[in-house]
């Protein structure tokens, strides 16, 4: 999916298998997942996400925090160094291509 070579998310959705190859009944344990997951279930068969890949200067990389201190994310710049498409969807691809044919009208 990473690499822009699937047009689709699996039908199945996500299915992991413990690293022992049985279930694991144990809540806190750090295991992957044995059953998929409600967000894998709603993705499934469904056509894959547009995808960039940005690439930013170390400055560039600011990190978000909550009200209580803990890492969310990062804050995207508005100036990235470069941003390569991974994977665009055909309306993606039809919305650019409009855009571009526009700006060499001028408009």
């Amino acid at each position: 999916m990473l690499s822009g070579a699937s047009a689709t998310y699996r039908a199945g959705g996500v299915i992991s298998r413990h690293p022992a190859g049985r279930p694991c009944d144990n809540p806190d344990c750090s295991c992957p997942a044995t059953a998929p997951t409600a967000e894998s279930q709603l993705r499934a068969g469904r056509t894959a996400d547009d995808w960039d890949a940005w690439m930013l200067s170390t400055p560039q990389y600011e990190l978000r925090r909550d009200a209580h201190g803990r890492a969310v994310g990062i804050q995207l710049p508005s100036d990235p160094k470069r941003i390569r498409r991974v994977r665009v969807s055909a309306e993606r691809k039809r919305a650019l291509d409009l855009v571009a044919a526009l700006l060499e009208l001028g408009a």
